[in-house]
């Protein structure tokens, strides 16, 4: 799964060659209004002339275009904001700061960014965005400037960045794991065995604690607020990547790759019993190509469901929902070769995502 990763970073560059169709649970929508601005000096906004499509339960809205003439500035992993805003990461030493009507969008300058899609965003619990730099975490402010906590541990940046039930700010690195107070503070703890992996993401646990995968030893690892580590085998079957506490009082999580089985919603009680929700189908490409039907990142919605991305799906992306049953549902988008990636939920019951090939973020309206 390192050779998907290094080839998914050279097809980011790439325009896939896909053709659309539609499908899926027609339905009108409209771009709901909102705006609320969580950094008062933003830079100026693209104005009202920002396109917006909807297709049924979808609705995308297009980000302006990279100011170095690129396809897209690459929207990775995504937030709500304290006024229910969208921020995001992209591509660029930047912040992506949408409004939730799609009409505003503005970029805010960070110190550095990593290699990868990822690296982490989070609301801190003191209502400012958190997020991983190369160098390591760094703090918001409402002026729009950053503070920056260098973390020891990195070779490009943290793997992810999650705001603990504790008031914390937890990040993953490499060789540890690390808690960091909103003041800045950091204490370390040590990993059980290295991660060496660009693909692991964290989550809230509905134990309270946090958790977060190992995609390269098939481990969910969950962390207490003092720093206990404890590993719990996932069992065979694919990579592990996202992860996302549920509803249910589980912790849910995604498989993904190119073999036999490999793709799957799986989740685990929080006593490490592991189960498969839903096998997905195997994917469909040869290597050089990266594997096709790979579920990405997956958070909960508010209907009890899970709902999660998918990145190299042909002829179309879908975000997918999963009930704790086993029941799947899949949302069509409707623009070609999406790639979508981040995603998350917001109060209203929207759940949000971006389109790293598009330079899209995209809504799934819930609730009809």
């Amino acid at each position: 799964m390192n050779e998907i990763r290094r080839l998914a970073r050279v097809v980011l560059t790439l325009v896939l060659p896909i053709a659309g169709i539609a499908c899926g649970q027609p339905e009108e929508g409209t771009a709901k209004g909102g705006i609320g601005a969580e950094v008062p000096d933003l830079a100026e906004p693209a104005g009202a002339g920002t396109p917006i499509t909807v297709t049924g339960r979808v609705t995308e809205f297009a980000l302006p275009p990279p100011p170095n003439g690129g396809p897209s500035i690459y929207p990775g992993m995504i937030t709500v904001g304290r006024d229910q805003d969208l921020w995001f990461r992209t591509s660029l030493s930047e912040l992506g700061h949408m409004s939730r009507n799609g009409r505003r969008v503005a970029f805010v300058p960070i110190p550095s960014i990593g290699i990868g899609l990822a690296n982490g965003i989070a609301l801190g619990a003191d209502g400012h965005i958190w997020f991983g730099t190369a160098a390591g975490i760094a703090r918001l402010n409402h002026n729009g400037t950053s503070d920056e906590f260098p973390l020891s541990d990195l070779t490009s940046a943290p793997q992810d960045v999650v705001a603990g039930r504790d008031g914390n700010l937890w990040v993953l690195g490499y060789d540890f794991v690390h808690r960091v107070t909103t003041a800045g503070v950091i204490t370390s703890f040590p990993l059980p065995t290295s991660t060496l992996n660009s693909g692991n993401h964290m989550t809230n646990g509905p134990d309270g604690n946090v958790w977060f995968t190992d995609g390269r030893d098939r481990l969910l690892l969950r962390v207490t607020p003092a720093g206990v580590i404890t590993a719990f085998p996932a069992g065979p079957g694919g990579q592990l990547f996202g992860i996302a506490g549920g509803h249910d009082g589980h912790i849910w999580f995604t498989r993904q790759g190119g073999g036999a089985g490999d793709n799957a919603i799986a989740r685990m009680t929080i006593d490490g019993v592991v189960s498969t929700v839903v096998q997905l189908p195997d994917s469909t490409t040869t290597q050089p190509n990266p594997p096709s039907g790979m579920p990405m990142v997956i958070t909960a919605g508010d209907d009890r469901a899970m709902y999660y991305t998918t990145y190299f799906e042909q002829p179309l992306n879908y975000i997918g929902r999963v009930t704790p049953a086993g029941h799947l549902t899949k949302f069509i988008i409707p623009s070609p070769g999406a790639a979508s990636f981040g995603i998350t939920s917001d109060r209203e019951g929207d759940i949000w995502f971006t389109e790293n090939f598009n330079n899209i973020i995209g809504r799934l309206r819930t609730r009809r």
